[in-house]
């Protein structure tokens, strides 16, 4: 379990990551309408942070906000927030904290939503991490992969820190070293559909091949071995960027026409390559190095026309 956790008496703070996927192919769909996929995911430095408490009463009260501190109603304080799902798994697996155990979680929102960058997956993730230390610590790592695939398909993929691939749903995880890589984030006004966005990959029909999750992991691990060396990390951010690879990308380029004008003006501002990420519709770029990625992030700023620009790093 790699999500970081601050301890303050019966206090805890808990910080989730954001998420891209450098590479997602789709090998079919599955009896219960989930898709097996292949992924290799990066988390970022992009995080929202959680706050929790011990509370005398049973179950787990939540309060959202964005960054700032203000009510965000944007955010489900319901059982529709997965950290609510997630807490509600954690106790229903671990019988003696049914109707016994109970939380107050306050999230602070810095991840957007609707952007394919698994904000909710994480937050998710670290109440589940948090649950198990409140409680005692006593369920195993191996144990809490099984809970989190439970509560979502992204959701397991944040219990291992930085780099890792995912198989079946995505819950079927191990790690993966990656490059650092210097990051511009856009995240478009509008939202897309993850259902609509399958739903029209589905319909297509395609005689493209299959991408070899093998090969893409072999060139991630020669970069990172790159990275290692000397400024060696310019070297290796070219050879992830040229590799990436999204097959929603193109079902979401047909339900949304904005995708292409924001990777031709993310390509413009010295992008190495562009990836959307998940089904959408962030967008990420990967820069040389931090200084180049600064320069695009005050560039687009400044003609973002709404949208909003993040710069980071992966972890």
């Amino acid at each position: 379990m790699k999500i970081e956790v601050v301890e303050e008496g019966r206090r805890w703070r808990a910080w989730a990551p954001a998420k891209i996927n450098l590479f997602f192919e789709i090998l079919g769909k599955r009896p219960d309408g989930y898709h097996d996929i292949e992924t290799v995911v990066a988390q970022l430095d992009l995080c929202d942070r959680l706050e929790f408490e011990r509370t005398e009463k049973p179950g787990l009260e939540l309060e959202c906000f964005d960054e700032s501190g203000n009510p965000d109603a944007e955010i489900p304080c319901d059982e529709k927030n997965l950290v609510a799902k997630a807490f509600s798994f954690f106790c229903s697996d671990c019988n003696d904290f049914t109707g016994k155990f109970g939380l107050k979680c306050r999230i602070f929102k810095k991840i957007p939503i609707k952007s394919g960058l698994g904000g909710g997956s994480s937050d998710a993730a670290s109440g589940l991490a948090v649950s198990n230390i409140a409680s005692g610590g006593l369920v195993s790592t191996k144990r809490l992969q099984t809970i989190a695939g439970r509560v979502g398909s992204d959701v397991a993929l944040f219990l291992e820190k930085g780099g890792s691939v995912g198989r079946g749903r995505g819950e079927l995880v191990e790690p993966l070293e990656i490059p650092r890589l210097s990051l511009v984030l856009l995240k478009p006004q509008e939202g897309l559909s993850t259902p609509a966005v399958y739903r029209r990959y589905a319909d297509a029909t395609t005689d493209e091949p299959r991408k070899s999750l093998d090969d893409f992991c072999a060139e991630i691990s020669r970069a990172f071995e790159i990275s290692q060396r000397s400024n060696g990390g310019s070297e290796a951010a070219k050879i992830v960027a040229g590799r990436l690879f999204n097959r929603l990308e193109q079902p979401a380029s047909e339900l949304w026409d904005g995708l292409e004008p924001r990777r031709e003006l993310l390509l413009s501002t010295g992008a190495l390559g562009v990836q959307m990420s998940g089904s959408g519709t962030a967008l990420f770029a990967i820069y040389p190095d931090e200084a180049s990625a600064n320069r695009a992030a005050r560039l687009l700023s400044e003609s973002a026309n709404g949208d909003r620009v993040y710069t980071a790093k992966t972890i």
